[in-house]
């Protein structure tokens, strides 16, 4: 098992929280959108890629803040 430094553990939270909020929030989208038409799986990926780029690097900044919030 992987275990992270304490010093860079809000940084991986976060990015993994903002990779797997966009993976289902674009595959849901996609969905009901376009249902499971034969253009789903590039639809699907290029949401996801957007999602990524703007997901990622805000559940990063949000996650540091609530974590300091709470501490």
């Amino acid at each position: 098992m992987v275990t992270v430094s304490q010093k860079y553990r809000h940084l991986v939270s976060g990015f993994l929280m903002g990779l797997a909020m966009s993976l289902v929030m674009s595959f849901t989208m996609t969905v009901v959108n376009i249902g499971f038409s034969s253009g789903f799986v590039v639809a699907w990926l290029k949401g996801f890629a957007v999602g990524s780029l703007v997901s990622i690097p805000t559940s990063m900044i949000i996650s540091s803040v609530i974590q300091k919030a709470v501490a």
